[in-house]
């Protein structure tokens, strides 16, 4: 454990702390099993290669993109095609790479305001 939290905290901290942002698929499992394994290692959360504030949720992200341009879609789910794996984290994390850049696309294609 001790390895990894090394060596995952010198690739994070390749980019600056207050700019390195964290997405993960629900704020209360992946980061809390990160943060848990740099306590249990480092003692404390002082070595945390990020900061509280940048961690970001892909799924509401996704979620409330979904269902603001996409309202009539039963099921959001669907409006990312995937290869049918199901519970393998190479897959998942593929998803919400898509997941995350639909929603990106739809959001900064929407006009701002009063533009004309």
């Amino acid at each position: 454990m001790h390895k990894f939290s090394e060596t995952l905290g010198t690739w994070l901290t390749a980019s600056d702390a207050d700019e390195l942002k964290i997405w993960c698929q629900g704020t209360d499992f992946d980061i809390a099993l990160l943060r848990e394994a740099y306590r249990t290692v480092y003692g404390s959360e002082d070595r945390l290669p990020w900061t509280y504030r940048n961690v970001r949720d892909a799924r509401t992200y996704f979620l409330e993109a979904a269902a603001f341009f996409a309202p009539d879609e039963p099921d959001p789910y669907e409006l990312i095609k995937t290869d049918g794996t199901k519970h393998d984290a190479v897959a998942d994390c593929d998803w919400s790479i898509k997941a995350v850049q639909w929603a990106y696309e739809k959001y900064t294609q929407r006009p701002v305001g009063n533009a004309e």
